[in-house]
């Protein structure tokens, strides 16, 4: 009886491990940084994945900027400053809104930094790509060997979006 009682607690605590093991809570932050004009000109986003999701709406964005960065979730109404997943295997994307330029300053095109902690990811491959609907020109091939990315425009949005494998 002792040994099956051994063998019980043995197989459920290899149970155990295999499960905690299978995903790691993980988030990183991406910030966008525009040139300082007197108005906001750093912004940042958290996307990641955990036991339990989370979505944090994101402030109106200020009267005067030079930058900034949302998440646009599916489903949803109104873009989100924070998105964490619940775990779940396959892939997992999240659609980034950034405008370089804002509504400061002349129009001519201007240069913003979008930059990310790489090792703060999670298990798996990460890729940024253009667009919205993740088909789009990869312009990141592996988050976790780039830190940044060097965005030009006017006032306007691009999209991006962040795809976990």
């Amino acid at each position: 009886m002792k040994k099956q009682l051994s063998f019980i607690i043995f197989i459920m605590a290899i149970s155990l491990a295999i499960t905690g093991s299978s995903f790691a809570e993980w988030s990183v932050s991406l910030k966008i940084t525009g040139q300082n004009m007197g108005g906001l000109f750093e912004e940042e986003i958290v996307v990641g994945e955990s036991g339990d999701s989370k979505r944090v709406i994101a402030p109106p964005i200020t009267p005067k900027y030079s930058a900034s960065i949302r998440i646009i979730p599916e489903n949803f109404p109104e873009s989100l400053q924070t998105e964490i997943y619940e775990y779940n295997t396959g892939m997992r994307q999240w659609l980034i809104s950034v405008n370089p330029h804002g509504n400061l300053g002349s129009p001519a095109p201007r240069t913003a930094i979008l930059s990310w902690n790489n090792i703060s990811f999670g298990s798996g491959e990460y890729e940024l790509r253009k667009g919205y609907d993740g088909t789009g020109e990869v312009v990141i091939a592996d988050m976790k060997s780039e830190s940044q990315l060097e965005i030009t425009g006017g006032n306007r949005t691009f999209y991006f979006t962040l795809i976990q494998k």
